[in-house]
């Protein structure tokens, strides 16, 4: 009978480890399937820029301390209409801190973005966003300890 138990509470901690285990990878996946865009001519999406788990963005040409990372990437996977192309574009990007909402007017965040044709009717968005080192004291201010955000549009054109 104490055989049978402790085999029963091995199991269960083995389960709910690889429970606790897959949740927290899924967390961290920077991968979002986007397929709303076949039904609507156009759309768009809000994404909040977060670094991977314990990692930190820093802006380009900094010195990499050991969490710092330079770049962070975003792939989206979005259905398209048979002979229709998709144009993407960043139509806002944005800062938070304090409840309040500083527009990128100055070219901070810097994207990437990168079109690959996986079938007739879905193509791979894959965006790379990266920080411009600030001009001015005031800048540089703003962004430290800030949520960076940016509004992705996607359309899909003849």
């Amino acid at each position: 009978m104490r055989t049978i138990l402790v085999s029963f509470f091995v199991f269960l901690t083995v389960l709910a480890s690889t429970y606790f285990a897959y949740q927290e990878w899924m967390k961290n996946q920077d991968y979002f399937d986007f397929s709303n865009v076949q039904t609507l001519s156009e759309t768009s999406k809000i994404q909040s820029i977060s670094a991977p788990q314990g990692k930190r963005l820093v802006p380009q040409g900094a010195i990499l301390g050991i969490n710092d990372v330079d770049e962070i990437y975003y792939t989206y996977f979005v259905d398209v209409e048979e002979g229709k192309n998709l144009d993407v574009t960043v139509s806002r990007a944005f800062f938070e801190k304090n409840e309040i909402i500083y527009e990128d007017t100055y070219g901070l965040l810097d994207f990437d973005i990168n079109l690959e044709i996986i079938s007739d009717s879905q193509v791979r968005v894959s965006v790379t966003v990266s920080l411009n080192m600030p001009d001015t004291q005031e800048l540089a201010e703003m962004i430290y300890g800030s949520h960076a955000s940016f509004q992705l549009h996607f359309a899909q054109i003849d």
